[in-house]
Parts: C-alpha cells; sequence; structure tokens
C-alpha cells in the first residue's frame, strides 16, 4: 500500500499540470482523526490545517494559517480539514515521499511542524537575514532552522505551557530537559495558582536581578536565598541519604572557601584574640565503629564577634578556618573558638526579603566540618552548642536534633597539658562522626528512590 498525504493547493507540489489535476480528481476521503488520536507509526501524511474558529474539544482560539504539517505516530492536537486525497504513485510527489520514508536521514520533530513548504522553497526565495540576525550568528547564537520548530502561536494561560515544553524538547541532554520541563510546569502553574500580577512578576524579576548584583567571590548571595527558602536544606536531605547510624549532613552555608591553611593536631585554626579557647577532640569512624584513618577534615567558624574572615574588609589571609587529616586511630584534635550566634548578611535582597516576612535573620552558633575520605560519601554537617536561643528557629533551617553537642568546662591538669591548654579550666568538645560508605548511601539511596517510585 502506497503512502498517501494532503495538501493545500497554495503548496508548490500542487501547482504541476498532473499535481492540479489529482487534486480536482482525487478520491472520496476516509474518515478523519479526530483531536486526541494518536495516528498510527504507519500513517504517514500531510494535513493541511485550515483557518477556523475555537470548537468545543479544539486546542487554538483564533484562525491558523495554511500549511503542511508532518505526523507520524502523533498525538493530534489541532483540529485538521484535508484537501483531496493523492496518490504517491504519481513521480510528481517523489521528493515529498522521500520526506517520510521510514530511511530517511531527515530527522522528524515529536511535534507538529509547519515545515514542508518552507523546504521546498530555494535558496533564492529564503530572506537574507537581517545585520543584527547574522551578527548574532556570527557571535555564536544557536543557529537553529525556525522551519524545524514546533507553531507556538496563539498563546493563551491554557495552551502556554504546552508550547514552553513542546519547543524544549529537542534538547539533546534527558536530564536537563526533565528539569527544565518540571520547572517550567511549576513555575507557570504558580502564576495560575497565585493569579500572578505583572507588578509582583516585576517585583519578583527585580529581586532575582539584585540577588546576582549582591554576588561575590567571597559571597553567594543566591546560596543565601536558597538557604533562607528551605530549599538547600530539602535538596542536602534528598541527596544524602544514609543509613541511620551515620551522622547527618546539614547545610554548607555561603562562608566556605577553598583557601583554608593545613594545621598540625593541636594546632589553632583561629589567631591570637579571635575568642574564648576551645578544644575541638573528634573521631572519624565508619558505620562499624572502625576508626578511617588518612580522612580530610576541613572546618570553618566565625570568630567571638560572629563574623567570618571574608567578611572583614582587607582579608590577608584565612583565619578561623583550617584543614586536617585523621590519625590512625581516626583522631582529629584542633583548637579553635567558641562558638556564637551572628546574622546572616542582612544588607541585600535576601535580608529585606526575611523583614518583609517578618522572621530574624540570626543562625545559632555551630562550628561547620566538612569530611572526605576515600570510599566514603562525603560528610558536609555542623556541630550546634545546646542552649543557644536561636537553635529552634534558623534563618536558614540547618540545625538537626542529632547535631546538637555539648561544651564542657575541663579543670582537670592533667588533660590540659594533654591537649596543650594555655589555661585551666579550658572548654572542651568532643564529638564522633561516623561516614557512610558509598555502597552503603547507594543502597539506601536506592531504597528511598523505589518508594517513591511505587508511592
Amino acid at each position: 500500500m502506497h503512502s498517501q498525504f494532503w495538501v493545500t493547493p497554495s503548496h508548490p507540489l500542487a501547482r504541476s499540470t498532473t499535481a492540479a489535476a489529482l487534486l480536482n480528481a482525487g478520491p472520496a476521503l476516509a474518515a478523519l482523526p479526530r483531536i486526541g488520536h494518536t495516528l498510527p507509526s504507519s500513517d504517514v501524511r500531510l494535513y493541511a490545517l485550515q483557518p477556523g474558529k475555537r470548537r468545543s474539544g479544539e486546542t487554538f482560539s483564533r484562525p491558523r494559517p495554511r500549511g503542511i504539517h508532518i505526523m507520524r505516530g502523533h498525538l493530534l492536537t489541532s483540529p485538521i480539514t484535508p484537501l483531496p486525497l493523492m496518490s504517491l504513485e504519481n513521480r510528481a510527489f517523489k521528493s515529498l515521499a522521500a520526506l517520510s520514508a521510514p530511511n530517511s536521514s531527515l530527522k522528524l520533530k515529536p511535534e507538529f511542524t509547519a515545515a514542508a513548504e518552507n523546504r521546498e522553497m530555494s535558496a533564492s526565495q529564503r530572506k537574507k537575514p537581517s545585520k543584527a540576525v547574522q551578527l548574532a550568528l556570527d557571535a555564536g547564537a544557536p543557529s537553529i532552522d525556525p522551519s524545524t520548530l514546533p507553531d507556538v502561536t496563539d498563546i493563551s494561560p491554557e495552551t502556554v505551557t504546552a508550547s514552553v515544553i513542546s519547543i524544549n524538547s529537542g534538547c539533546k541532554n534527558d536530564r536537563e530537559k526533565f528539569l527544565i520541563e518540571h520547572l517550567v510546569r511549576h513555575l507557570h502553574d504558580y502564576a495560575r495558582e497565585t493569579n500572578l500580577t505583572t507588578e509582583e512578576w516585576m517585583t519578583a524579576i527585580q529581586f532575582l536581578t539584585a540577588t546576582g548584583q549582591k554576588c561575590s567571590p567571597i559571597r553567594q548571595e543566591f546560596i543565601l536565598l536558597s538557604d533562607v527558602l528551605g530549599l538547600s536544606a530539602l535538596v542536602d536531605s534528598i541527596n544524602n541519604a544514609r543509613p541511620p547510624n551515620a551522622t547527618e549532613n546539614t547545610v554548607l552555608g555561603p562562608f566556605f572557601t577553598e583557601d583554608a591553611a593545613d594545621i598540625g593536631h593541636h594546632g589553632s585554626i583561629a589567631s591570637e584574640g579571635k575568642g574564648e579557647p576551645l578544644f575541638i577532640a573528634l573521631r572519624v569512624l565508619d558505620t562499624h565503629g572502625k576508626p578511617i584513618a588518612g580522612a580530610k577534615v576541613e572546618t570553618w567558624e566565625t570568630d567571638e564577634e560572629g563574623f567570618y574572615d571574608v567578611q572583614y574588609e582587607g582579608r590577608e589571609f584565612p583565619d578561623c578556618r583550617g584543614r586536617l587529616v585523621s590519625r590512625e586511630d581516626g583522631a582529629v584534635e584542633f583548637w579553635g573558638v567558641v562558638p556564637v550566634a551572628y546574622p546572616i548578611p542582612s544588607d541585600g535582597p535576601v535580608g529585606s526579603l526575611l523583614r518583609s516576612l517578618h522572621r530574624h535573620v540570626f543562625r545559632p552558633a555551630h562550628l561547620h566540618i566538612m569530611i572526605e575520605a576515600d570510599g566514603f560519601q562525603t560528610l558536609t554537617t555542623a556541630l550546634y552548642p545546646e542552649g543557644d536561643e536561636y537553635i529552634r528557629s534558623d534563618a536558614v533551617f540547618g540545625v538537626k536534633k542529632s547535631l546538637i553537642c555539648q561544651i564542657e568546662t575541663v579543670s582537670d591538669k592533667a588533660e590540659a597539658e594533654k591537649t596543650q591548654a594555655k589555661t585551666v579550666p579550658f572548654k572542651q568538645l568532643k564529638w564522633d562522626f561516623v561516614l557512610a560508605s558509598k555502597e552503603e548511601a547507594d543502597k539506601v539511596r536506592e531504597e528511598k528512590n523505589l518508594k517513591m517510585r511505587v508511592k
């Protein structure tokens, strides 16, 4: 059986004498597919979209221009009005047949493509691009043949989402396409559900613009925005599934830097006068309680004034931050300062947002810790000394009950000598960090994903 096509009289193929005769004397048409009908892959036809008004169940509200649309195994979402059927037996349609042949090198988009007429146009018939268009192309702008893209005219609140997803469907990266599709769906649903006004939309655009302008090499206002909206905590929880006995992750925060100095055991991450000395005795263990030697431990905190080193103008070197390596017994011991509560940066758009939401801008006292070890999942976490007034309402949702610790006062002189304490009594914090192996973490993640798929 020959493939068959419906064409419009305006199509170049219809201008030949033979084609015109076939148009005038074509056989009766078979039953037309209706809206929502999926054409089988064997049904290879060209349909002519005729101008028309909106009808019940149809998806457009203004007349559509005539045009040739290629469909093969696609969902029919627009009404069609075919003109007489033409047989491919006639040589006049040989080139048209090649376009739809199963082994054709032409890759058709999975949407309606009003491209046939454009493809038949000679090079001399195509418009020369404007200077601005040519300059953009020369500068590296994507060179996409617009005739290969789906028709996204006649946009309405009911159709815009599908149109955006459709025109993005050519993305070669499946994960990126998936992420953008769902982002578009949720953004559009948000606008519809809230009946978003133009003024509100513009306010949001200006807010995001100001957020970007506030960023610098040592300050990330966008991470801060993600933090105060709880997104950082959510993404962290999703991506760091662990066995129940492994130490929990928490947010990285905006003040991590990669220039921390390497220090030895019993050394200090803080320079003189940065706060009340605190001896920190940590152990790095696996889920079976065995010590992990050679783990890279990075730590950072504020000084007693509540400021990170990067918040000071004229910062000359990293302070109140450092890197160590765990010993054979998994131990990591160093001096820091007693953590204090502090405000997140509130002189930018994120601070303005929190004031508008009647929220405070403070984080409870904490010590950041990041641990990396071969064969284990990287741990990014923090310890929160109990008793802080902001521990129940952390501005960035970072506190987890399993990470609340105690700071003890030590008066034993022998212990002071062991830790190289300069004064007695002194403050001390002890904690064991338990790392999950990559295999353990992957197993927990797969179990979690399976439960989500079942739901």
